[in-house]
């Protein structure tokens, strides 16, 4: 018998193994975006030249002020990767961080006497959760180095000296990430809830056998003050997200209540929610199964330590309270209540001796989420999927959407025509322009609160977040020409269409680079941008000296200047300049929606442009959907369709309806798109 239950031990922990190593591999290959990271690998290479803790020289708006990169030791190990190992090292510092993240748990758990086979399931169930927040930034080393942390607190329990390990990694971790807070605190709440019992029950004797705990707390609290390139900023710049204010905007500082179960969050809310209902409701069950049967035939268990289980509580309690406050900590609480899960399964298994319906149940769920994963990842790599264009570039890229982020063909213009200075761009092309073009500086970024002012980021939210109104749209025009910026970055999809609108009103913008997924606009009011503006075209329309990757950009980025400028040119100049470059585009949609603005009230340019529209409408209506253009076609086939309904009805024309039709019918089919009912032959 003791054999057999030694093979069966075994199996279930071969098993355990091999589906949390799947499950492992399907969380390291969920597609995320990553701007965080390009500002590591940015922050890295400035961090090797000498420039931290000194002031920045990132942005225009900084004036100076340093930068508390408290990732800095991130920033340098992920730069380094990159500079030995290229995009592949990312990719196996992602997957080994997120390895180690597991490996640690299960070693932390087992300590706790948990059998390995539950230890597989507790951690596998965390790694699930845990999904959407397994990406490759700073942030990521936190969640290696805290179960690393419990791990070695719980050893320190019979062999003390071992808490000045866990001080070393807490102190290690404080040039890593920000996160090391916590872990400074479950060292001190440690060290509390060993000494406190003991004294009580041993006075001086306890305090004797347990000194090393508080000393190894003490020394961490005034080294990490001390050794580390901030001093005392770096235990108390984190505290500033925690006072409120307006950075408490940002999606991931959101508390629980306000984020909801949408968006990319979704799947981390609804784990952490499912971890801690199974844990209250095994709580639940223990105790009501404890009072029935009677204090006296349930005396603890002398393998368990009261103590530590009070401090597993009180830490459990800690980050569930921090990530109902902020999404953000749902990582840490996640890992934080696994010692309270697993206990809670270890005393099922014991009571019932069930250990093989539970287990082998765990590893169901885990494996269920682990083939659900991947097949979510293998829709979203298909390069047919309308919903997420990841056909192009690496499978670095693909997995990180960088081109669907950023667009390389514009910083490739940005860089071969010399084009330098003050640019306001998307809040997440801070450092993918410090990365790939330094001498851009934008406004405002990631590093957020690190380095930005409260004013500096409410005049972003007021730029960036136009709304139809037109006072908020005369708002933001008006705030982005007090900026100070000589170029404008903006996708050409989406919220920005406002702000399009703002900068082609504004006079004295001008787009000099246009291409399917972004623009960038030149100020004339300032000589070095209205000298690249220049370059483009002279007065005749001939040709300037500006480089371009492709004569698809070519073609769109003349269009696109002359519609910022349509009173100084002839209508028939603009529509033969759209024809051409929607006839290399077709998804352009930013720039029908242009011209159908522009028309509005312009005798000269509406008979044209409206021959232009219906030509593109019927170009469109019959390309091919069996791709991932399939949504921008119909959604330009939509606009296209309305545009003309709306200018026919201005002009009392009887094809109205007929206008209307085609685009409920176009409408229609994008929302199948949208739902996410594609497939590789979408029907025209």
């Amino acid at each position: 018998m003791p054999d057999a239950g030694k093979k069966r031990h075994t199996f279930l922990t071969i098993t355990g193994t091999i589906i949390l190593l799947l499950l492992i591999t399907a969380v390291w290959s969920i597609p995320r975006t990553v701007s965080d990271l390009y500002i590591a690998l940015a922050a890295g290479r400035d961090v090797l030249a000498g420039k931290l803790n000194t002031p920045d020289d990132w942005s225009f708006s900084t004036n100076g002020r340093v930068w508390i990169n408290q990732n800095w030791g991130a920033d340098v190990i992920l730069y380094a990767t990159y500079t030995i190992g290229g995009e592949a090292g990312l990719l196996v510092i992602k997957y080994l961080l997120i390895a180690l993240t597991g490996l640690f748990l299960i070693l932390a758990l087992n300590r706790l006497k948990i059998p390995l086979p539950l230890c597989l399931v507790t951690t596998g169930l965390c790694i699930a959760a845990i999904n959407v927040y397994a990406i490759l930034r700073p942030n990521l080393f936190t969640l290696t180095l805290l179960p690393l942390e419990l791990w070695l607190l719980y050893m320190s329990r019979t062999r003390t000296w071992i808490v000045w390990i866990a001080a070393l990694v807490v102190l290690f971790w404080a040039n890593i990430h920000g996160g090391f807070l916590f872990g400074l605190g479950i060292l001190w709440l440690h060290a509390a809830c060993t000494l406190i019992p003991v004294i009580f029950k041993e006075k001086g004797k306890g305090l004797k056998q347990y000194w090393q705990l508080p000393a190894a707390a003490v020394a961490v609290l005034l080294l990490s003050a001390i050794l580390n390139p901030f001093g005392l900023a770096n235990l108390t710049h984190p505290l500033l997200m925690a006072r409120g204010g307006v950075w408490n905007v940002m999606r991931d500082w959101q508390p629980l209540w306000r984020t909801g179960l949408l968006g990319s969050f979704m799947a981390g809310i609804i784990g952490f929610m499912a971890a801690l209902s199974i844990t209250l409701l095994l709580l639940l069950f223990r105790l009501t199964h404890l009072r029935l049967e009677g204090k006296s035939k349930n005396r603890p268990n002398p393998t368990d330590s009261v103590n530590t289980l009070i401090f597993d509580i009180l830490a459990a309690l800690v980050s569930i309270v921090m990530a109902v406050l902020s999404n953000r900590f749902l990582p840490i609480a996640l890992i934080s209540i696994m010692p309270i899960l697993a206990r809670q399964l270890h005393w099922l298994v014991k009571k019932f001796n069930i250990l093989l319906p539970v287990t082998a149940g765990g590893f169901c769920v885990v494996l269920i989420v682990a083939i659900l994963l991947i097949f979510d990842n293998t829709r979203t790599y298909d390069p047919r999927n309308p919903l997420q264009n990841t056909g192009k570039g690496t499978f670095f890229e693909k997995m990180h959407y960088t081109n669907m982020t950023y667009d390389a063909e514009l910083v490739g213009f940005i860089n071969a025509n010399n084009i330098s200075g003050p640019v306001f761009s998307p809040w997440q092309w801070e450092g993918y322009l410090r990365w790939n073009a330094p001498q851009m500086k934008p406004f405002i970024g990631g590093r957020a609160q690190q380095v930005y002012s409260t004013e500096a980021f409410l005049r972003y939210l007021l730029i960036s977040g136009t709304t139809e109104s037109t006072y908020k749209l005369k708002a933001a025009g008006d705030a982005l020409n007090s900026l100070g910026a000589h170029y404008l970055i903006t996708y050409n999809t989406g919220s920005y269409y406002n702000l399009i609108y703002a900068a082609l009103t504004g006079n004295n913008w001008v787009i000099v680079y246009a291409d399917d997924r972004c623009l960038l606009f030149a100020n004339t009011r300032v000589p070095d941008a209205a000298e690249i503006a220049g370059k483009l075209w002279d007065e005749q329309l001939r040709d300037g000296e500006l480089t371009f990757e492709t004569q698809t950009a070519h073609a769109m980025s003349r269009a696109g200047y002359i519609l910022s400028q349509p009173d100084r040119w002839e209508a028939d100049n603009l529509a033969a300049l759209f024809s051409t470059a929607l006839a290399r585009e077709p998804r352009w949609l930013w720039s029908y929606m242009m011209l159908f603005t522009h028309t509005q009230g312009n005798e000269k340019l509406f008979g044209q442009i409206t021959v232009l529209l219906e030509e593109q409408l019927e170009r469109l209506e019959k390309m091919p959907l069996d791709n991932a253009d399939a949504g921008m076609i119909l959604e330009c086939r939509v606009y296209i369709a309305e545009s003309l309904a709306n200018l026919a009805g201005q002009m009392n024309k009887p094809e109205i309806k007929e206008k209307r039709s085609r685009s409920r019918l176009s409408a229609k089919q994008l929302w199948s798109v949208i739902t996410g009912k594609w497939k590789p032959i979408i029907a025209n």
